[in-house]
């Protein structure tokens, strides 16, 4: 069983702009950088750890270089690798827990690593009151879902966390859910998220 926190000590990190890695997500990204074809090399001889880091608000324009990270970071485990044969590779990357970045590590890797404070789960545990489940149903029809079926059938906080997945659009509000530690605030964010796309109509972000 992989040791998260003795990876999380310089736990390899993927910055990118406006993403954020939710509990029970599994993020599919298309690897073409030749540091982050290094970064899944790593991965890959190690022991398959690694961040989602979100890209500081205002700083998304400096992605090529080093631009500064959002201090919530999902820990993620690349479940999938599939090479291409332009040297370019998909993965898939499934969500094992969050964390806080404590620091940055200077190496010498082209990719980056940080420091980690894991973060558990929020307490007390987060089921979903009827109001929210009818709440869910009014915006999974407004938005006309069909794609994620197997949502509505999924019980206590699977469900909030499938809901968050694909309601939650806001990148500040995705990192407010995933670095909460009271059940409560993921609540009010998702139903926060359900009530503004009743108002607006929003599309959601597709599969959970």
């Amino acid at each position: 069983m992989t040791d998260l926190s003795e990876t999380c000590r310089a736990l390899p990190v993927f910055p990118l702009p406006g993403v954020v890695l939710l509990p029970g997500e599994l993020l599919p990204l298309r690897v073409f950088e030749p540091r982050y074809r290094a970064l899944v090399a790593h991965v890959l001889a190690a022991d398959g750890v690694l961040g989602i880091a979100t890209i500081a608000p205002g700083h998304e324009a400096e992605h090529l270089g080093a631009p500064p990270l959002c201090v919530e970071v999902g820990v993620g485990h690349l479940d999938h690798h599939e090479p291409l044969s332009d040297g370019r590779s998909d993965i898939l990357v499934r969500f094992e827990s969050a964390g806080r970045i404590v620091r940055e590590l200077e190496g010498d890797e082209p990719f980056r690593r940080v420091e980690v404070a894991l973060r558990g789960e929020p307490t007390p545990d987060y089921p979903p009151s009827q109001a929210l489940r009818v709440l869910g149903a009014q915006a999974w029809a407004a938005v006309g879902l069909l794609r994620a079926r197997a949502v509505p059938h999924l019980e206590g906080r699977a469900w909030v966390d499938a809901m968050a997945r694909l309601f939650l659009r806001d990148p500040t509000a995705r990192r407010a859910y995933l670095d909460a530690d009271a059940g409560g605030v993921r609540l009010d964010l998702l139903e926060s998220a359900l009530l503004d796309v009743l108002a607006q109509g929003a599309p959601s972000r597709g599969d959970a």
